[in-house]
């Protein structure tokens, strides 16, 4: 037996239902914990944490529902982080990398930091202290390379000679595999009374995934 959870739609424009399940103990054996929305224009979006996303278009034949990928991810698109430049005051040629979480800038302790060459060769990779920062060495590189378990990756490119701090402000989530084009997955409703909903998952298998 699946355990299903089913939610209303709260009056969101243009959803015909909207579903979440949550199996405790989840294993590989069945689906994942997801959440799908059901429009009423024919289209769907598809959810899970770390387990794929996705959207397409959607049919239904009496109590089935069938479900096609399009191999697009659903909208809206990830929250961005972003680099700040603070050049140094008049003979200060320190460079100093301060990592802090977008939403509320705090220090990120641990962040990973790397430096890479023009070609893309990885030349050191360094952490971030108690207060999210580093002093990056004095060697020669084109590019840094800051990533955060849980947290968008953010970059920034160098030019000769620089010197100041680079502060990255880093946006929480996770970049999330997209579920390929003609992927389907079908599911029966079992009960359904206006936007209230349980639904089984019939044909769950043969996903592909793409960045």
């Amino acid at each position: 037996m699946l355990f299903l959870h089913s939610l209303a739609a709260a009056g969101q424009q243009g959803v015909r239902w909207k579903y979440e399940y949550q199996q405790p103990g989840w294993c590989a054996s069945g689906p994942p914990p997801y959440e799908i929305t059901f429009y009423e224009d024919g289209t769907f979006e598809y959810r899970t944490r770390g387990w794929g996303i996705g959207k397409g278009t959607y049919e239904m034949a009496d109590s089935i529902i069938t479900c096609t990928y399009s191999g697009e991810a659903p909208e809206p698109a990830p929250e961005e982080g972003w680099v700040e430049v603070r050049y140094p005051v008049e003979g200060n040629k320190a460079r100093e990398v301060t990592v802090l979480d977008s939403e509320n800038q705090e220090p990120l302790i641990g962040a990973e930091v790397s430096l890479l060459s023009a070609d893309g060769a990885l030349l050191e990779t360094l952490a971030t202290d108690f207060d999210g920062q580093y002093t990056l060495p004095k060697i020669p590189f084109y590019k840094v390379s800051v990533a955060y378990v849980g947290y968008h990756t953010e970059e920034a490119v160098l030019f000769p000679g620089f010197a100041g701090k680079l502060i990255f402000c880093l946006a929480e989530g996770q970049e999330e595999l997209v579920i390929a084009r003609g992927v389907r997955h079908v599911f029966r409703v079992w009960k359904a009374i206006g936007q209230e909903v349980i639904l089984e998952a019939v044909e769950w298998g043969g996903e592909v995934f793409i960045r």
